[in-house]
């Protein structure tokens, strides 16, 4: 079985294009089909407020207005439906083609369809839950300071990845704790690190019977309240509870997403590069089996939020230098053309 999931590209054509996008306003109609789908926001100008904003094939479409702070952050076509999890003004949304099906408080993180059920992950102040086709199920009862990021469904098991915030001793600063990666399959959670380096999931995906889980953690363990110079995140995936390390510890990276196609496991984030001895830039980059490859010249921030691939085509989505932008097979393609705020933060590609 092919993950579901977020591409990048096994080959580099350095190159950047912009795209005019027509703008629709709030309460569109989103169809599926064949076509590149990427959720995420945009600035509006008028306000400075960010907008939940979809892009299909390069069109940008409005999901909430600008006159309050929107977000979409995951994305999932299924047949003629469009599914997209966010918020708009603290309130967590999810939309079907446009319209919103479910209001609550808080944030939705993710979106995942299984057959005819849709599943969606966030929390309820501490407490992780899931919904299913609108019905509430808790993971935790909120004991805990825990965060739900990612979810799939394989038959009849739910998985949520996130993290844990351990006891703010350390962290005192932001009383949040040291963060501890970890998922739940079904009911029950399971650490993927013991406490001592923090860590955190971004992403979870499945393949058959293995389970894939994108994130990181941190090169040494630490006792004070920020990371010192020389420890650093270091890029990694958990295949059934196993780490498979990416980066090689000398510098921060980050996984994002993971996307498997086939035998082929794929893992899209940044690395930063620290240029000239003088200061450090972070470089979107995507792994293949473990070797990586680079897709920004190292002259400007960047970073792969989100990997799908589709035959023999790569798709990246994330920041580059054109704000909110994709690559298709190492091309950069410009969604918001550098104007104001934005960022791409899931992509799902139908053929």
């Amino acid at each position: 079985m092919k993950g579901i999931g977020f591409t990048v590209v096994s080959f580099l054509l350095f190159g950047v294009f912009s795209i005019t996008s027509c703008t629709k306003e709030v309460g569109p109609i989103i169809s599926g089909g064949s076509g590149v789908y990427i959720a995420g926001y945009s600035s509006d100008p008028r306000t400075s407020f960010n907008v939940a904003t979809c892009w299909k094939n390069n069109e940008s479409i409005r999901l909430t207005n600008g006159s309050t702070n929107g977000r979409a952050n995951s994305i999932f076509v299924a047949g003629p439906d469009v599914y997209i999890a966010g918020y708009d003004n603290n309130s967590a949304k999810l939309w079907k083609n446009g319209a919103p099906i479910l209001s609550t408080y808080g944030n939705l993180n993710a979106v995942f369809v299984s057959g005819t059920d849709v599943y969606a992950t966030g929390a309820i102040g501490n407490e992780v839950v899931y919904w299913k086709n609108g019905l509430t199920v808790s993971l935790s009862n909120g004991s805990k300071n825990e965060i739900p990021i990612s979810i799939f469904v394989s038959g009849s098991d739910v998985y949520v990845a996130g993290q844990e915030n351990l006891s703010p001793d350390i962290l005192s600063k932001n009383n949040m704790g040291i963060p501890l990666a970890k998922y739940w399959r079904n009911s029950v959670s399971f650490y993927l690190t013991d406490g001592t380096r923090w860590s955190s999931t971004t992403s979870i995906i499945g393949s058959g019977s293995d389970i894939y889980i994108g994130g990181w953690e941190l090169s040494e363990v630490i006792t004070s309240d920020t990371i010192p110079p020389g420890v650093v995140r270091v890029a990694k995936y958990w295949k059934n509870g196993v780490p498979v390390s990416l980066s090689d510890g000398t510098e921060n990276a980050v996984i994002n997403s993971v996307f498997i196609d086939g035998s082929d496991v794929y893992a899209a984030g940044y690395e930063n590069e620290y240029v000239d001895n003088l200061y450090y830039i972070s470089n979107a980059k995507y792994w293949k089996n473990g070797v990586s490859v680079t897709l920004t010249d190292g002259t400007y921030n960047a970073t792969a939020l989100s990997i799908a691939v589709s035959g023999t085509d790569v798709y990246v989505s994330g920041n580059g230098k054109n704000g909110a932008v994709y690559w298709k097979n190492g091309v950069e393609v410009a969604l918001a053309n550098g104007t104001g705020n934005a960022s791409a933060f899931s992509i799902f590609v139908i053929p």
